[in-house]
């Protein structure tokens, strides 16, 4: 039987606590508005395409690690490839649910064709 050195054991240990780790994923297209939700709320997933239209679509998902149930609302600006604001009825605060401990998610499309760049702010749903 072969024996683990200390050094072999740590990078087990490293390797396992890694594992273990939450799947946080950093995208700086995607903010919290309101610091108490970057450490209730976390990005899991992210995507953004262009669909056969020639239309941007992105989705969003996330994970409310608290045991409270989150009324969040996000706002998507949309930009132009000069990275001018693209003006849209569609730029509007949107609500949607954050269960307790679960994940959830929202998806949007863009107003038009030409859009290459976005920016999404999720923050506490005013009421």
């Amino acid at each position: 039987m072969r024996k683990i050195s200390g050094f072999g054991v740590l990078v087990m240990l490293v390797l396992f606590m890694g594992g273990c780790a939450s799947t946080r994923m950093s995208e700086p297209r995607v903010s919290f508005a309101d610091s108490s939700l970057r450490g209730e709320m976390l990005l899991t997933d992210f995507a953004s395409v262009v669909n056969g239209g020639g239309l941007m679509e992105v989705q969003v998902t996330g994970r409310n690690k608290t045991s409270s149930y989150r009324l969040l609302e996000y706002r998507i600006e949309w930009f132009d490839a000069d990275g001018i604001l693209v003006p849209s009825v569609m730029t509007r605060w949107t609500k949607f649910p954050a269960f307790e401990k679960a994940g959830f998610s929202f998806s949007a499309v863009a107003p038009k064709p030409g859009v290459s760049d976005f920016r999404i702010i999720i923050r506490k749903a005013k009421q």
